[in-house]
């Protein structure tokens, strides 16, 4: 039986992280992109490696 059938609930986002390939309940966005095929991409980190390594552009950053 898997978690969604016990909890009815969907389980938690868990990313990869960029730089150390764990999963993290906390994810941090530290990069944006696009594919060539023009989908957009989001790269999340771990906090410990976010905080190493810093946060690039997000989805969110607005350039003026």
């Amino acid at each position: 039986m898997t978690r969604e059938a016990l909890l009815r609930t969907p389980a938690p986002f868990t990313p990869p992280c960029a730089y150390c390939d764990r999963e993290t309940a906390a994810p941090v966005v530290v990069g944006a992109g696009d594919w060539p095929n023009g989908c957009r991409f989001v790269r999340y980190a771990c906090p410990a490696c976010a905080s190493e390594h810093g946060a690039g552009p997000s989805p969110e950053d607005e350039i003026t």
